[in-house]
């Protein structure tokens, strides 16, 4: 679920207790109540009895701030919500609301003006069944109303059109220095699915979304409003070319999309909203070598791991600098005179560790592509800062076969897909023929019951296996250029023609076996 932006408690359903109101990021409205008024909503009551939600509606843009109060001066308090588009909306429990031309309560005004004038007592009488005339006379006049409704909008158009008509006129001589509308942008690492969800709100409807990255990035797919993907094929400095093209008018998009660890770069988003003239924003987001790290508390302590020792004339907060251009969600400044860091890949599961204080520092993880990444970009930060740092690293044996053993399940998956659909079409033709197909293998069942998605899943298997080749070549390379060697081509290839047989053993193997 998206995160909450809003709460706000107030007593909406009259039973005496309050009702928790919930605006999320992705324009849900929740209301939820905490049971009657008979006794105080305590922590064992909650646990005993939990919330039931009592009203939910997606809006389909941000939610800005949420209110209650009596706006329409009935026996009802109301809930009163401000979108990022700018609209200001009410919700409310009166049954007279059914009715937006107010046609009933006119009648039953009409009708108690003569004996009492008061509507409340009225209302509050036992409703009579209404007669087939009234009933007529009651369509008519809704329909007099809705009909005066109606013209009252169309006038309304019509002065907006005009005024749109003469604000292009004016936009058609001059160019547009300032744009007419706000759009904001979120990203956001989630965990779970190992991959960055960038969300685009805008106070008007989208038109396009287009991307442009210096390093390799893996389009996953798009949420929020429908919308058609367009790719164009890129070069070495420009990988990611892509454009999205809404088909409905909606004012919030979100792009999971995927890094590559290792490169750092820049993702440049141009936003375009359906305004006149056209104006583009930019939206730029800088891609970190470990951007797939997310921190965590603690490592197990079986992992074995590689080392990495730096010492030299550096302070805490040069290399505290050196980090937060490696990783994400660490503070602006350092807390403490020794630090300490630990964070996990998101995607293939390795672990970093490390503890820095004033001349020395020292790095471990189980992965030696981190490890590498880590002592290139301080190798170079320091030079440019002419601060001379010494190197020691330790790499261990042990890691490969744990890394490998972290990224074998997802290529085990991209390559029985290719297995997989295979047999999608020969078990159709089995199920067309014989109509049953349940004395089928529980697996070849599974096929067919997931040939769609398995389908949908093999066209995009090319990207995701090379992606998940490069991820094993490069801590190959790294392995042995640590270790002084600085080309290792020559074995490359026997690796990837392993790779394309795939066979966890003997690449396993691949890897233990010396260079020379």
């Amino acid at each position: 679920r998206a995160r909450v932006v809003a709460l706000y408690t107030a007593d909406i359903l009259k039973n005496g207790a309050v009702d928790v109101l919930i605006g999320r990021e992705d324009g849900n409205l929740e209301v939820w109540s905490l049971g009657d008024g008979s006794s105080s909503p305590s922590s064992g009551r909650l646990e005993s009895v939990p919330p039931s939600l009592m009203y939910e509606m997606c809006l389909q843009e941000s939610i800005q701030a949420i209110s209650s109060g009596n706006v329409t001066g009935g026996d009802h308090n109301e809930v009163v919500l401000t979108t990022y588009g700018g609209k200001v909306l009410a919700f409310t429990a009166s049954h007279a609301a059914r009715d937006p031309t107010g046609t009933e309560i006119a009648q039953v005004e009409e009708a108690t003006a003569a004996s009492t004038g008061v509507l409340s007592s009225m209302m509050s009488q036992k409703k009579k069944p209404a007669s087939q005339a009234e009933d007529a006379s009651t369509k008519m006049e809704k329909e007099r109303r809705h009909k005066a409704l109606e013209q009252e909008v169309e006038k309304l158009k019509q002065a907006l059109d005009k005024e749109k008509f003469n604000y292009q006129k004016l936009s058609g001589e001059q160019i547009a220095v300032q744009t007419t509308t706000k759009v904001t942008h979120r990203l956001n690492l989630n965990g779970e699915e190992a991959c960055y969800i960038l969300t685009i709100d805008s106070q008007t409807p989208l038109e396009l979304i287009s991307l442009r990255a210096d390093v390799e990035v893996d389009l996953l797919d798009h949420d929020g409003t429908p919308a058609i993907l367009s790719r164009s094929k890129g070069d070495p400095v420009n990988p990611l070319l892509a454009t999205y093209r809404m088909q409905e008018p909606g004012s919030r998009f979100q792009i999971r999309l995927r890094t590559v660890e290792g490169l750092s770069g820049t993702i440049s988003c141009f936003v375009v909203p359906q305004t006149n003239p056209k104006t583009a924003h930019l939206v730029s987001l800088a891609v970190k070598p470990l951007s797939l790290h997310e921190k965590i508390t603690e490592v197990p302590p079986d992992v074995p791991m590689s080392e990495l020792r730096l010492s030299g004339p550096f302070t805490v907060m040069d290399m505290h600098q050196w980090l937060l251009l490696c990783v994400n969600e660490l503070p602006s400044r350092p807390t403490d005179d020794e630090m300490t860091i630990t964070y996990r890949s998101t995607f293939v599961g390795s672990f970093l560790v490390g503890r820095y204080t004033k001349g020395s520092a020292t790095f471990k993880s189980d992965s030696i592509t981190t490890i590498s990444v880590l002592k290139d970009l301080i190798t170079r930060e320091a030079t440019a800062r002419k601060i001379s740092v010494s190197i020691n690293v330790d790499v261990r044996d042990e890691t490969f076969p744990r890394f490998l053993e972290l990224i074998h399940p997802k290529l085990a998956f991209q390559h029985s897909l290719t297995q997989q659909v295979k047999m999608v079409e020969p078990l159709r033709e089995v199920q067309l023929q014989e109509g049953e197909t349940k004395f089928l293998a529980p697996e070849l069942q599974m096929v067919l019951q997931h040939a769609v998605d398995i389908q949908q899943q093999f066209e995009l298997q090319p990207q995701r296996l090379a992606f998940l080749h490069n991820i094993v070549v490069a801590s190959y390379r790294h392995k042995w250029r640590l270790r002084g060697h600085q080309s290792v081509d020559h074995r490359v290839k026997d690796l990837q023609k392993l790779l394309e047989a795939y066979n966890v053993e003997q690449i396993t193997a691949f890897f233990d076996e010396p260079i020379d």
